[in-house]
């Protein structure tokens, strides 16, 4: 569907939601305990990137998931 002046879809008024995952709600719970978000739907393994560029692919070969890190500590 298009974004229109009139159809607000996809904005920050009227946003939506990628795997029923509110982006305010997950920030503030972030805000609130102090770690950073990690995402249960992809998680950092081979099996988030798919047939082609999972597990055994030469394309991720030496592939290092790595987490953000805040004022140096990792959370």
């Amino acid at each position: 569907m298009a974004n229109t002046a009139t159809d607000l879809t996809g904005t920050s008024t009227k946003t939506i939601l990628f795997n029923q995952q509110d982006f305010k709600q997950l920030r503030s719970d972030c805000l609130k305990t102090g770690f950073l978000f990690c995402d249960p739907t992809f998680p950092a393994s081979s099996a988030s990137l798919g047939d082609e560029l999972g597990l055994n692919s030469s394309k991720t070969k030496g592939l290092e998931w790595k987490r953000p890190t805040v004022s140096g500590n990792t959370l």
